[in-house]
């Protein structure tokens, strides 16, 4: 492990613990669900990301989507 600074986090983020990846051949991109919602992503996000079940999908203030291994994200975030 790096001798890196410390940094706490303070956030306050949307976030849906992956339940399903439905991924459509046809148009390319995917419909991912969880906690009874559903969030439509392009290829791009595929290919950057690699969603799985049991990762939560986390959408910041501005927009921005990523993923989170559930362990991290449980160990950093508590439902607001």
């Amino acid at each position: 492990m790096h001798n890196l600074p410390k940094y706490r986090c303070h956030k306050v983020v949307g976030a849906i613990r992956i339940d399903e990846v439905s991924v459509d051949q046809a148009h390319g991109g995917a419909e991912i669900q969880g906690s009874g919602c559903s969030v439509t992503v392009d290829q791009g996000f595929l290919d950057r990301h690699g969603p799985k079940v049991g990762q939560y999908l986390v959408e910041y203030d501005d927009g921005y989507l990523s993923i989170s291994p559930a362990e991290p994200f449980e160990a950093g975030y508590t439902p607001a």
